[in-house]
């Protein structure tokens, strides 16, 4: 039994989907104003304007609210935190209103142009009709991405959760580190049967690096991903730590089956 199989870590990672609205029009502002929260949830609203300022070619532009209570990139993005977004149209300009909701950490926006791999630049604007608010806007970091490929094979092809399988090891340097872990079937072949897939996560040796685990011990196992019957791939997100043991620092080992 022989496959290819890569691994992946993101800090944070999403993607967004092509559009396929056609409409055209000038460079006017497209403006979309969301229905009010109730009273005793909402105290004002701000504008939020989205401008393509690079000259290029107009495609589709669209502009996405999501509500966070932490101050970090999305990793996903789920349609019960989307607060507001613009309509979808072909333009260089597109602007919305949306209230904000008491005691809410913050809201992250999302530009987005219709094609993906499109180069361009933008300028984000925020109006609020309370001078006394404090609005604050910042660029959140890019995405952090490591990758490595391997493969089963031989005796390495162990089935479900052995320690005979692939191991690869994860080294976290800051707290509350906030991870995307995609394992990934590569070289597939159109029409065939794709087993099932999983992926653990276990603590590896403190104070020595670059070592395998023998035997796969409960109380070291830190999470595993969901078991997909004839996925191409498969994904989990958590929040990791350093850890240390008696004898120091150690590594995660990301074990594919």
């Amino acid at each position: 039994q022989e496959e290819d199989v890569k691994t992946s870590a993101d800090e944070a990672e999403q993607d967004s989907d092509d559009s396929n609205n056609n409409n055209d029009d000038d460079d006017e502002t497209t403006t979309t104003t969301t229905s009010a929260a109730p009273a005793d949830m909402a105290s004002r609203t701000v504008t939020v304007t989205l401008q393509r300022i690079d000259g290029g070619p107009k495609q589709g532009l669209v502009l996405f609210v999501y509500k966070v209570n932490q101050r970090h990139r999305l990793m996903t993005l789920v349609s019960r935190d989307l607060v507001a977004q613009t309509v979808f149209k072909i333009t260089n300009r597109v602007q919305v209103t949306f209230p904000i909701l008491r005691g809410q950490f913050g809201y992250v926006l999302i530009p987005c142009l219709q094609h993906k791999g499109t180069l361009g630049e933008f300028k984000i604007s925020v109006e609020s009709p309370n001078v006394d608010d404090d609005v604050r806007l910042t660029c959140l970091p890019d995405f952090s991405r490591i990758s490595l490929t391997g493969r089963w094979f031989g005796i390495s092809a162990a089935g479900y959760h052995s320690a005979k399988n692939p191991q690869c090891q994860l080294v976290v340097t800051k707290p509350r580190t906030r991870l995307t872990i995609t394992l990934e079937r590569i070289n597939v072949m159109e029409g065939q049967v794709l087993d099932g897939m999983v992926f653990f996560i276990y603590r590896g040796f403190s104070g020595t690096f670059g070592l395998r685990r023998k035997v796969l011990s409960r109380e070291d196992m830190v999470d595993k991903s969901s078991y997909i019957q004839g996925s191409k791939a498969i994904s989990m997100q958590l929040t990791l730590d350093p850890w240390e043991g008696e004898n120091g620092a150690g590594p995660y080992l990301i074990i594919p089956c």
